[in-house]
């Protein structure tokens, strides 16, 4: 590339990470023994087992490779779907940075083609099926704290701390921050989906500091969503005169790419409170954190053919850039060998000059000069033709430089 110096030096990644597909290392941990394929990846067959666990890959089972040496049948457990949000590549050794997979080098763009854009076999109505066949049917549950989720037991243990230590002390700071009612029935909601979400294999998540903010890993994507009332402007309209409302609640996933295309937000309306709702809400959490893994491909590949044309561009406008300046630069040397051209032909034709008026000179000396005044005329005519040799181009340049 002699026309742009391209950066982007892919520094942090190591040189030991391998990437394949989920097909790809399927077929490789079923086409020999596991040790075999770990030593050449550069891993241990521990780490090899965890990516096929991670990643959903079956492995042979143990016997598996003797059985198959003694001509003994077999049997190939199928690769599994990819499952929802789930990365379909799969990263071995070295460490990771979440940017990682995002440090294809300028060159490598500029100089492979651009794959073809992601395609996925199953549309929305089936991952809808796919996620209300995970998620069930969620309910609120009914009972003590053995029907909590582990993170809701964590909380709800750290506000009656709280209330303990406000009761302890008259100037204590640490009122519970989540006792009103709406907080409470903020609370049981969130237990409910989080124990759906669990059984799903999800890994649920709440950070509860001043506000409430929670969320879901769904394969690898993670899905955050706000459960908060709403605002009140909205709360009263419809409300009986002479009644004050229930304050409504809403829960919407923050999303922050364009309207992807699938229900974001779930609320109360007259006809069903949330509670009534949570099993749509799990099916909609599910469905968003495989829609945000679509998201982040098509990202990825539309990134990609930007970068390509925009680095193909500054290419092209780097070697119109260098054509200019080479053009620039034979001209100046052109109009250089033009302006020592003409200096030449004035030089040549002042020696030329030169020479006549110093023969004019010599055959105007007269009978009545003097031995001094000769031999100055003489001096004279000697130095006045070696300025001309001096100024004559033909008898300074030793060759030409065509």
């Amino acid at each position: 590339m002699p026309y742009l110096r391209l950066g982007n030096k892919r520094e942090m990644v190591p040189k030991s990470a391998k990437s394949f597909s989920r097909k790809e290392l399927y077929d490789l941990v079923w086409s020999r023994p596991g040790r075999e394929i770990a030593k050449e990846v550069g891993v241990s067959d521990v780490a090899l087992s965890k990516a096929c666990r991670k990643a959903n890959i079956p492995r042979p089972g143990l016997g598996y490779w003797a059985r198959k040496v003694f001509g003994k049948p077999v049997v190939q457990v199928a690769l599994p779907l990819r499952g929802l949000g789930q990365s379909d590549e799969v990263r071995i050794g070295g460490r990771s940075w979440w940017y990682e997979h995002e440090r294809e080098t300028d060159e490598e763009i500029v100089h492979s083609p651009i794959p073809p854009a992601p395609a996925f076999p199953t549309d929305l109505g089936e991952v809808t099926k796919t996620a209300q066949a995970m998620i069930g049917r969620v309910r609120v549950p009914r009972g003590g704290p053995d029907r909590r989720h582990p993170i809701i037991a964590a909380l709800l243990e750290e506000e009656e701390r709280r209330r303990e230590r406000q009761k302890a002390s008259a100037y204590s700071w640490d009122a519970p921050r989540f006792d009103s009612s709406t907080d409470q029935r903020r609370i049981r909601i969130l237990n409910a989906l989080f124990l759906a979400l669990d059984r799903c294999g999800c890994r649920p998540w709440l950070h509860a500091k001043e506000k409430l903010e929670a969320g879901v890993q769904v394969g690898a994507q993670r899905v955050a969503f706000a459960l908060e009332p709403i605002p009140s402007s909205r709360r009263t309209s419809g409300a009986k005169p002479g009644r004050v409302p229930r304050e409504r609640l809403k829960l919407e996933i923050n999303w922050w790419r364009v309207d992807p295309g699938i229900q974001l937000s779930w609320e109360d309306s007259e006809d069903a409170p949330l509670e009534k709702r949570l099993t749509e809400v799990g099916v909609g959490l599910l469905i968003a954190g495989e829609w945000s893994y679509r998201a982040n491909l098509e990202h990825r590949h539309q990134w990609r053919v930007d970068r390509k044309r925009e680095l193909q561009k500054q290419i092209e406008e780097a070697r119109l850039e260098a054509e200019r300046q080479e053009y620039e630069r034979l001209r100046r040397i052109e109009e250089k060998r033009r302006k020592d051209l003409l200096a030449e032909v004035t030089a040549w034709k002042q020696a030329a000059d030169i020479r006549r008026y110093v023969n004019a000179v010599s055959g105007s000396s007269g009978p009545a000069e003097d031995v001094a005044s000769r031999k100055r005329r003489i001096a004279w005519v000697a130095w006045a033709l070696s300025e001309a040799d001096r100024l004559d181009p033909l008898i300074r340049r030793t060759e030409f430089d065509l």
